[in-house]
C-alpha cells in the first residue's frame, strides 16, 4: 500500500486547511431537511458509526496490503461529506484528541488522493483534472439546447430523494474549469444509478455513469465548495450557458434520448418522495442508520458478509429517537468561526 507519510507540519496544515474548508458549509446548512434532520436520528449510533469506519480500513488493510482503503470510494466527497459526522462520533464517545486527529487526518488524505492538486481544495475550486485534460475530453458532438442544465438538475434531486443527505453516493460536480478561450468548464458525474438497496426501488432507466459537462461564458461566477455545493456569486447557469454535452455509459447520447431519460428521472423522483414521505417513523429511523453504513458499503464488504448494521444498532438510535419527537428542522445555525475553532485539530498533534 501507498504510504502517505508526511511531516508534522504538513499535517498540521492539512489539518488547519480542513477546519477552514469545512466551516463554511457547515454554517450554511440548511436548518430544514428532507425527510428529517439526520443529526436528531444518528447521535445515538454515531460512535459506532465512526469506529466501523476506521476498523474496516484496518481489516481491509491487513487482508489487502497493497491497496489503498480510499480506493473503495468513487470521488473525495463520499469521503468529506461524511467527515464531520466522524468527527462528532469519536468527540462523542470521548476519544482522545490526539487520537481523533491521527484519525482524521487518515480520512483527509484519503480523499485528498482525487484531487488534481493532492491538496484540501481552496473554497472557489474543486479540481479533479487539470484544464488541460478537461479541454481533451471537448469533442464536436456538441448541443446547445439547455435540457442539458434541467436533466443535471433532475439527476441531483433523484440523488437527494435516493440518498437523502448523502447525495454524493451517486452524484459530485467538479470544477469550474478555466478553458483556454476564456470560458468554464463544469463537470457532473453520476454513479450508483440503480436505487435498489436502500429503498427496494429500481430507477426506471438503465445507467451505470451519466457525465454531464457544460460550457459556459464569463458572465458566470460560480464555485462548488469543499462538500460539494454550488455557490452562484454572479450571473445565471441558464443565461451563461453556451453549449454542452451528455454522456452514458462512454456513448454520446442526442437530445431525444435526453428527453426521454429526463421524463424517466422526474417520474423516478416522484415515485421515491412519494415512497418516502409515507414511511412511519421507525422505517425512516433504519432508513438513515443503513445509509450511514451504505456510505462505507464497498469497504465493509472486504471483510464482512454485510455493509448493513445490526438490528442492535438500529434498535438503539429508535430507542433513543423514540423519547422525544423528530423534526426537519434543526437549531441555530453556528457561526463559520465558532466551527473552525471547534473543528482544528491541528493542536492536538
Amino acid at each position: 500500500m501507498e504510504k502517505m507519510e508526511q511531516s508534522k507540519e504538513f499535517n498540521q496544515t492539512l489539518l488547519s486547511k480542513y477546519a477552514d474548508a469545512v466551516a463554511r458549509p457547515l454554517s450554511s446548512t440548511d436548518i430544514v431537511k428532507w425527510p428529517v434532520r439526520a443529526g436528531k436520528i444518528l447521535k445515538p449510533v454515531r460512535g459506532l458509526i465512526a469506529l466501523s469506519f476506521f476498523e474496516n480500513i484496518k481489516q481491509q488493510q491487513s487482508k489487502e496490503p497493497d491497496k489503498n482503503w480510499f480506493s473503495y470510494f468513487s470521488n473525495p466527497s463520499q469521503l468529506l461529506r461524511m467527515s464531520h459526522h466522524i468527527i462528532f462520533g469519536l468527540e462523542e464517545i470521548e476519544m482522545d484528541k490526539k487520537v481523533i486527529s491521527q484519525n482524521l487526518l487518515l480520512l483527509l488524505k484519503g480523499a485528498i488522493s482525487f484531487f488534481q492538486t493532492n491538496e484540501i481544495p481552496d473554497s472557489k475550486n474543486f479540481l479533479l483534472k487539470n484544464s488541460q485534460q478537461i479541454e481533451t475530453m471537448l469533442v464536436e458532438f456538441w448541443i446547445t439546447n439547455s435540457i442539458i442544465l434541467n436533466l443535471s438538475a433532475a439527476l441531483w434531486s433523484l440523488a437527494e430523494a435516493n440518498y437523502f443527505v448523502a447525495r454524493e453516493i451517486s452524484c459530485e460536480y467538479h470544477g469550474p474549469y478555466n478553458l483556454s478561450n476564456g470560458d468554464i468548464a463544469i463537470v457532473r458525474d453520476y454513479i450508483n444509478l440503480n436505487g435498489v438497496d436502500l429503498h427496494n426501488y429500481q430507477y426506471s432507466f438503465n445507467a451505470n455513469k451519466i457525465t454531464i459537462v457544460t460550457i459556459h461564458d464569463q458572465s458566470l461566477d460560480i464555485e462548488i465548495d469543499f462538500y460539494n455545493n454550488l455557490l452562484i456569486n454572479k450571473g445565471n447557469v441558464k443565461k451563461s450557458f453556451i453549449k454542452g454535452f451528455v454522456i452514458i455509459d462512454n456513448k454520446f447520447i442526442d437530445t431525444n434520448i435526453i428527453s426521454d431519460l429526463l421524463n424517466s428521472v422526474m417520474n423516478d423522483i416522484h415515485n421515491l418522495t412519494v415512497k418516502i414521505s409515507n414511511l412511519d417513523k421507525e422505517e425512516i429511523i433504519r432508513s438513515y442508520v443503513n445509509l450511514f453504513w451504505y456510505r462505507k458499503s464497498k469497504l465493509s464488504l472486504v471483510s464482512n458478509n454485510t455493509w448493513k448494521p445490526s438490528e442492535d444498532i438500529i434498535q438503539r438510535s429508535y430507542n433513543e429517537v423514540n423519547k422525544k419527537e423528530t423534526s426537519s428542522t434543526g437549531g441555530k445555525r453556528q457561526e463559520s468561526a465558532d466551527i473552525k475553532k471547534s473543528m482544528d485539530y491541528s493542536y492536538w498533534l
